[in-house]
């Protein structure tokens, strides 16, 4: 229920709005129109655990390679922009040292990382009761 203070939520949810579960937490409603329904709202219409679990992996792993993609050049381009700074104000020279065979590494330690943080997301939206979706919508 958006717009609604969590204390006049009837049935004792206050305490799942205030930790951020439920349908108010997407800010979105189950409408099936909709492109992308929320993941409660999945559960109602029918989808399987498995499925969930489908869309967390593929989202996580689609997200870590977005932000791999942002940070390797903007990682690169501060790199550079320290070593003019300590070039232009200490007079020192440092090596900029840009070794190809770190971006895939750095692409694999991305991905692991966002991999072991979802589990707990994917927890809660697979064991949400599917009517619970739909009653504060």
């Amino acid at each position: 229920m958006l717009g609604v203070p969590a204390a006049d939520v009837p049935g004792g949810r206050r305490r799942d709005l205030a930790r951020g579960r439920g349908p108010a937490r997407s800010g979105g409603s189950c409408v099936l129109g909709r492109d992308v329904p929320s993941r409660p709202c999945l559960r109602s219409i029918g989808a399987r655990a498995g499925d969930i679990r489908r869309i967390f992996a593929t989202e996580t792993i689609a997200l870590a390679t977005a932000g791999w993609l942002i940070a390797i050049p903007l990682g690169y381009l501060l790199d550079r922009l320290v070593v003019w700074l300590v070039k232009t104000v200490v007079n020192e020279d440092v090596p900029v040292t840009f070794r190809p065979v770190n971006l895939p590494i750095a692409l694999a330690g991305t991905i692991l990382l966002a991999l072991l943080i979802t589990p707990v997301p994917v927890r809660h939206a697979v064991h949400y009761k599917p009517g619970e979706a739909l009653r504060y919508t």
